[in-house]
């Protein structure tokens, strides 16, 4: 980000600190996926389904962010809509999955994407695209 940017965004009240440095948090090695079992596809399909009960109380939100700075390769104008596809395609499949292990989820796209960027120390080239909330259905 260019010195002028930076300038600009602080005028703005929008200039994002920079991520966390340092020692991070110790590896937590999780166990390999499970690539057999779970509902055909068919049946997965037909159980997908988005559930808002209870959704505050839920135990899991995953963040969807784009980050930017790793789209080198793809042209600035299409860097926001390819990112949003790859989050769609993202949510699907934890839609899925939830389907298939009796998990209750749901797509939030109203949410406050500054607070959420400021709570995870996000810089100006990373995004909030979404948020998925899962849980156990009511």
């Amino acid at each position: 980000m260019s010195t002028l940017t930076k300038l600009a965004l602080g005028l703005m009240g929008q200039l994002r600190p920079e991520p966390p440095k340092g020692d991070a948090a110790k590896a937590i090695h999780l166990p390999p996926p499970a690539k057999s079992g779970g509902l055909p596809l068919m049946e997965a399909l037909a159980k997908r389904q988005s559930a808002r009960e209870f959704v505050r109380e839920a135990p899991l939100d995953l963040v969807f962010v784009a980050d930017h700075a790793r789209m080198g390769m793809v042209p600035v104008s299409l860097r926001e809509s390819y990112a949003s596809a790859a989050a769609g395609a993202i949510a699907q499949n934890v839609y899925f999955y939830c389907a298939s292990a009796g998990l209750a989820t749901v797509i939030c796209a109203w949410i406050d994407r500054a607070a959420i960027a400021d709570a995870l120390g996000l810089t100006h080239d990373q995004q909030v695209l979404l948020a998925q909330t899962v849980g156990f259905p009511a």
